[in-house]
């Protein structure tokens, strides 16, 4: 099936020009218009392969001008005042100076130019010349170097103007993205499409595959959907039909470095030519799978094995010969870790108090690596883990009690060492505090419990609620204040909470009190 427009496309019906290669006899077809004849210029022989599809190659330097026309079309008989111009090109390897324009839309004369793109000489940015050649180039911003990028690129063109073609505006979309950069121009002529080629005294060189022309003004939406549509095979959303006559790549993969690990290597390789859309590699001539660019990760490698890489080019067409084959070994896989880290040496107290201390022991060595350490008290179920630190501060303990404390190391395969012990026999509490009591007891109906006698209070540290003492046979006076408690337990000013039970059953707790 020939190539043809794409009548389901949503654009169809708006594309006044669609000019390509025909892959089945290499020359420009226009897919809209019938009866379209195209001239190539001196020294353009014919269409070339590029990596999107077949193209025409506009090359040039001088005065000369290599690119082709066609038959002139007018834009002001197509549409009354609005358009937009799409081009595809590839392999742009040259540029123009200020003012010149690689790519040139030229009108019935040169003054009556309407769009022209080119290259800025010094920086290779792509910029826009207004029509009448009267200003130096107007890079994008931000700018985009394409000179020798060997890279496909899109160039469209809105224009509008709502009093017709006597005042021509635009704006410049590149590789589907608004640019910024504006146009202003008016023609001495009637604005005409009659050819694409480079057509001022410099030296470039850019391969051309699509131009199409809508009478309309494209959404930004549009022209991105255009875009990203330019695919390998002369893909493009507006043409259907056979794709482009590829030949597979003709060019050389080299392999320059393989960097193994233990189940992956790192892939470093090149490629001779710009024919390529993908690449393929294969071990020991094995099934092929793709690769990704250079350098590359290849996975699921077995430890300790010798592989022969080779690696291909690939595109719509086929695939280039295999490279020269290159061995590599993957690292083995580490023995099993099975020794215990060796904790020697004694554990050192200090800091130590009624409640607190702070232990701590020499590092530990290990074969590979010590982790961490772990310790408990009093031979706990669980050990509780300290980090890598060397020492641990313990808190809440009991005055005057007895701590066996045990730290042990372990690396990263679990194994433990045998644990260092310390006994520790914390500091006797200070004298007892005393908690008052200055709020009268009531019951549930808020009558004053006076002279009551047998009430129990359990002390609870406010910071935690951990019971520190229980009092029993206290008793109220006249006016139901609870009598002073008093314990050894209780620490001058820290903030505790009275949780009562009466011989009659009744039960409360206060607020905090702070011990005096």
């Amino acid at each position: 099936m020939a190539l043809a427009l794409n009548a389901s496309h949503p654009l169809a019906s708006r594309v006044k020009v669609l000019i390509g290669v025909d892959p089945a006899t290499g020359t420009l077809v226009d897919l809209v218009r019938t009866g379209v004849t195209f001239t190539l210029d001196a020294g353009v022989s014919g269409s070339v392969d590029t990596p999107i599809g077949k193209g025409i190659r506009c090359t040039g330097s001088g005065t000369d001008s290599r690119g082709f026309s066609f038959t002139d079309f007018s834009i002001a008989t197509q549409v009354a005042h609005e358009g937009t111009l799409f081009i595809v090109v590839s392999k742009m390897t040259g540029y123009g100076g200020n003012g010149s324009q690689p790519i040139r839309l030229p009108g019935s004369t040169l003054a009556s130019n309407a769009m022209m793109v080119g290259f800025s000489q010094t920086t290779g940015n792509v910029g826009l010349n207004d029509g009448n050649l009267s200003s130096a180039l107007t890079e994008i911003s931000p700018t985009r170097n394409i000179a020798g990028d060997n890279q496909w690129h899109s160039f469209a063109v809105q224009q509008w103007s709502a009093g017709g073609w006597t005042a021509l505006n635009g704006a410049l979309f590149m590789d589907g993205v608004d640019t910024g950069v504006a146009m202003s121009n008016k023609p001495a002529d009637r604005m005409h499409i009659n050819g694409f080629a480079r057509n001022m005294s410099t030296s470039w060189a850019g391969d051309f595959v699509w131009m199409a022309f809508f009478d309309k003004k494209l959404t930004a939406a549009e022209i991105s959907g255009l875009h990203t549509s330019i695919g390998a095979g002369n893909a493009f959303a507006l043409v259907t039909g056979s794709g482009a006559v590829v030949t597979p790549p003709a060019g050389v993969v080299t392999i320059a470095t393989v960097t193994p690990a233990t189940t992956s290597a790192s892939v470093a390789y090149s490629y001779s030519a710009s024919d390529a859309t993908a690449y393929e590699y294969r071990l020991n001539g094995g099934t092929a799978a793709a690769l990704g660019a250079s350098p590359a990760t290849l996975s699921g490698l077995t430890a300790g094995t010798t592989y022969s890489l080779e690696v291909r080019a690939t595109n719509g067409s086929g695939a280039s010969a295999w490279s020269a084959a290159r061995s590599f070994t993957t690292a083995a896989t580490p023995p099993a870790d099975t020794t215990a880290p060796t904790l020697a040496g004694a554990i050192t107290i200090s800091s130590l108090g009624s409640t607190s201390y702070t232990a701590s022991w020499p590092a530990a060595t290990d074969n590979v690596a010590v982790t961490g350490y772990e310790y408990r008290i009093n031979a706990a179920s669980s050990w509780t883990s300290s980090g890598t630190g060397t020492s641990a501060n313990i808190t809440g303990r009991t005055p005057a009690a007895t701590d066996t404390f045990e730290v042990r190391a372990y690396d990263a395969a679990g194994n433990r060492s045998a644990a260092l012990s310390k006994t520790v026999t914390l500091a006797a509490a200070a004298a007892g505090g005393r908690l008052s009591v200055v709020d009268p007891l009531k019951n549930n109906a808020g009558a004053v419990q006076a002279n009551l006698t047998g009430i129990i209070a359990t002390v609870l540290r406010a910071s935690d609620f951990t019971a520190v003492a229980t009092v029993a046979s206290l008793t109220t006076g006249s006016t139901g204040i609870l009598a002073s408690v008093t314990h050894a337990s209780i620490v001058a000013g820290t903030q505790y909470h009275l949780a009562l039970k009466t011989a009659g059953g009744g039960i409360g707790i206060t607020g905090p009190i702070t011990a005096a």
